[in-house]
């Protein structure tokens, strides 16, 4: 194919090669040497007209030069050093802003763990600490469930007993629940289960039932979430009022339906 301008040549070439990202650069290269092509023919007096047929004529023929470009740029090497650039761009992007939510947790109840010094190693299951008015237990219990493509587990949870009767000398003991609900999901991008938070239910071995919403005097389990990492969400829930007889307690994520299979077990004693 004759070529009529430097410019024209230069499009024939390109268009030859099948890896986009690299005509530019094919492009200003050739440009360039084209350019101090023409300056030399000018130098030793050569009409424009006459330098343009010189260098298109010294280049060859544009489809043969493009052609020997594009195999010389593989497209497919290209594009995966394209795709791998973005791949890192894309993966550092995530990290840091796992980074930042995951080890940032907005928590309500979360200091409840963070002490966990106050606590004396009692066996390889909980750690427990007392006082003359109250006493800690802290669990690493060993359960799992799924919900919706979720997979939720319990990394920690810490039962406090109050002994009240040592503060207003009222023969009164009470226990509450701080646990930590996680919930792991293999896509990034799953949604946020609010569902989970609200519709978690709890029932123990005494045949106590912890309604979903907070109330100060019936039984109920409520909290809020805390933490947001690459691959889970975390909630911090808040069970008051523990029947201290209780040897466990069973979590019901998702409500308390006879169709809801979902449990999670705690055990106390």
């Amino acid at each position: 194919m004759d070529a009529k301008s430097i410019s024209d040549w230069l499009n024939i070439v390109c268009d030859k090669v099948k890896f986009i990202p690299d005509r530019k650069e094919i492009y200003q290269e050739l440009n360039n040497h084209m350019e101090e092509r023409m300056a030399d023919y000018e130098e030793m007096g050569v009409s424009y007209e006459d330098a343009i047929k010189e260098v298109l004529a010294a280049m060859g023929d544009p489809e043969q030069v493009g052609t020997e470009l594009n195999n010389s740029h593989k497209p497919y090497l290209g594009w995966l050093w394209y795709a791998s650039k973005w791949m890192v761009r894309i993966v550092l992007l995530l990290c840091i802003w796992a980074f930042l939510n995951g080890t940032n947790p907005l928590t309500a109840y979360g200091y409840l763990f963070s002490g966990s010094k106050d606590f004396i190693v009692y066996d390889n299951n909980y750690k427990q600490a007392e006082s003359e008015t109250f006493s800690s237990i802290l669990y690493h219990p060993d359960c799992t469930a799924s919900l919706y493509g979720y997979t939720l587990t319990i990394p920690r949870a810490s039962l406090h007993t109050y002994n009240e009767a040592a503060i207003e000398n009222k023969d009164v003991t009470s226990a509450t629940l701080f646990l930590t609900l996680r919930a792991e999901h293999r896509l990034p991008w799953a949604d946020f289960p609010m569902g989970i938070q609200f519709l978690t239910t709890a029932i123990d071995s005494e045949g106590n039932f912890y309604n979903s919403s907070y109330d100060a005097i019936t039984p109920s389990i409520y909290g809020n979430p805390t933490k947001r990492g690459l691959f889970y969400y975390e909630f911090e829930l808040y069970i008051p009022n523990i029947d201290t007889h209780a040897a466990w307690i069973e979590l019901h994520p998702g409500g308390n339906d006879e169709d809801n299979k979902v449990r999670l077990r705690i055990q106390l004693k």
